[in-house]
């Protein structure tokens, strides 16, 4: 019966293997660990009435460098929390209706503009950059770690 012998070649080669590895790594040797982190951040962007002086349409612009335009819009009163909105999460790209996202592997500039009733009220940019090291760590010698800087 040639299946019978070659299903016990088989099984005596896997535990060889499986005790060459389990003696291995309980011999008190932690392999090499290579770490990765993620990083991403929401931005929080709001526009109230300091004089409270009713409702009014607050609306949220956010562009890319690359020309994508992001909208969010509130009806907000006059509590301020009426009015705020997260990027990416409250908002929808303008030509297609999808939500919006943030390129967080490789960074990226964008633009904000904030509107109350139609009229700008304020504008600004934030960047997220993303810039890999080698970060030699005592505890852990010779292990790499790519770091995310936000």
């Amino acid at each position: 019966m040639p299946d019978m012998k070659h299903r016990k070649i088989s099984c005596l080669a896997l535990l060889a293997i499986a005790l060459s590895l389990f003696s291995t790594l309980s011999a008190g040797e932690e392999p090499k660990r290579a770490w990765q982190t993620a990083a991403c951040f929401h931005f929080s962007l709001s526009v109230w009435d300091k004089k409270s002086q009713g409702r009014y349409l607050a609306k949220y612009v956010v562009t890319s460098v690359d020309g994508k335009a992001f909208i969010a819009s509130k009806n907000a009163t006059d509590d301020p929390n009426t009015a705020e909105v997260i990027f990416p999460d409250s908002f929808l790209e303008k030509n297609t209706n999808q939500k919006a996202w943030v390129n967080c592997n490789y960074g990226e500039n964008y633009s904000w503009e904030i509107y109350a009733n139609g009229v700008l009220i304020e504008n600004g940019t934030f960047v997220i950059s993303k810039k890999r090291t080698k970060v030699r760590n005592p505890e852990h010698l010779g292990d790499e770690i790519a770091r995310t800087y936000m």
